[in-house]
């Protein structure tokens, strides 16, 4: 928020129209993906609904079954001699199928908003080297304080844990099936602070997605 406030002071100035331009240029840029015929900001939130939902599913099942693999199958009598969660892996590939699908939705929306209203930047110029590891701690102490107490709000209010925590808790025996295994709202309420950093302060685009990338794949 104090960049924001230093921009509407006129202390710093952001152009919005330059990370735009960055931004469609980008690699990871969704807009072009599949537009279903659409054309302006419907079009680029469909297309990253569709990226988003694809690269997801892709990272799921390649990081799960991988793990599932070498844990549960080539080195079980090593590492879990006496676990036996096949009942429960059905139960976990199939709510995060139904979580992957409807957050998506709502995480393609803080995409598509992220090149028009965040402070993210493409270019280390812009802020130079100094700033990474900066932007590293801030990074770490926005998401993991955010994200701890959203996670313990859902643990603490029944309510909330009975609707929407407690299906993740539900597998007795987990399993690197049960990373995504979560109600859309509590992945999203859980993801939102790790999407958001960018609005608060100013990170580079790379750096946040590398973020994400690791985030994403400790779960599994």
């Amino acid at each position: 928020m104090i960049w924001y406030l230093a921009e509407l002071l006129g202390f710093i100035k952001v152009d919005r129209s330059k990370n735009m331009e960055e931004y469609v240029n980008h690699p990871s840029y969704a807009g072009n993906f599949i537009r279903f015929g659409m054309d302006g900001i419907v079009g680029e939130y469909l297309s990253t609904v569709c990226q988003t939902f694809l690269f997801a599913l892709a990272l799921y099942f390649t990081l799960s079954c991988s793990s599932y693999y070498y844990f549960f199958k080539k080195n079980k009598l090593l590492y879990l001699p006496k676990l036996n969660a096949k009942f429960y892996i059905f139960y976990d590939i199939k709510w995060s199928l139904i979580n992957m699908f409807f957050e998506t939705f709502l995480v393609s929306i803080i995409r598509v908003a992220q090149p028009r209203f965040s402070l993210m930047y493409y270019n280390i110029s812009d802020y130079g080297y100094w700033y990474i590891p900066i932007s590293i701690i801030l990074h770490i102490m926005y998401d993991e304080t955010l994200t701890y107490w959203v996670h313990r709000w859902l643990h603490t209010y029944p309510y909330l844990y009975i609707k929407l925590h407690r299906i993740h808790h539900f597998s007795k025996d987990i399993t690197p099936f049960s990373g995504f295994a979560f109600h859309p709202l509590d992945a999203f309420a859980q993801a939102v602070p790790m999407f958001t950093s960018c609005f608060i302060f100013p990170i580079h685009m790379n750096l946040f997605l590398f973020f994400g990338l690791c985030t994403t794949s400790w779960a599994m």
